[in-house]
């Protein structure tokens, strides 16, 4: 079962009890097995470090890479697309102009994702969701390793002295 949004179970007697029952419900079948998966929330202090740790990088790239992302969530949103933590989509077209016209009204829409037209083929990238709501703790803190090590890589330093760097400001 997919879409189904996190619920809080409380283990009590030897039987996992659900906070709402009438949540659980909507999504669970009375008699049915199902994989109980545990997760931890992500702190605060971790969001909050990543994104300061980024905004420094962001603001130490070198000048001929600058005019690139604009934004620090420009940056972040790239790198999360370079990191691979997006979500791609493959259109083809009747023909290659209009796969080119397509590619500028989706950049037109949403200048953070990244577009590629190959022959009439259309590819879009966007980068996936950081929110507490669309990722647990253990996806962000692995797409935060992987978007810091871009990142270090950029400025020419060590994902170590950049989150070190950034320390302070969280």
């Amino acid at each position: 079962m997919t879409g189904i949004p996190p619920l809080t179970f409380r283990y009590i007697d030897g039987h996992m009890v659900p906070r709402s029952r009438a949540q659980a419900d909507r999504y669970y079948a009375e008699g049915e097995l199902y994989a109980l998966e545990e997760t931890h929330a992500r702190s605060d202090a971790t969001h909050r470090h990543f994104f300061a740790t980024l905004h420094d990088a962001w603001l130490n790239l070198p000048e001929t890479m600058a005019p690139q992302y604009q934004t620090p969530e420009h940056f972040r949103k790239r790198l999360l697309i370079q990191a691979g933590y997006c979500d791609e989509q493959q259109i083809v077209f009747a023909t290659e102009n209009d796969a080119v016209k397509a590619a500028s009204l989706v950049l037109g829409r949403d200048d953070y994702c990244v577009t590629n037209v190959e022959g009439r083929t259309l590819t879009i990238w966007t980068a996936k969701s950081q929110s507490v709501r669309a990722m647990g703790a253990k996806d962000f803190q692995a797409s935060k390793t992987a978007v810091l090590e871009l990142a270090a890589s950029l400025i020419g330093t060590t994902p170590e002295t950049l989150t070190q760097n950034a320390g302070q400001a969280a």
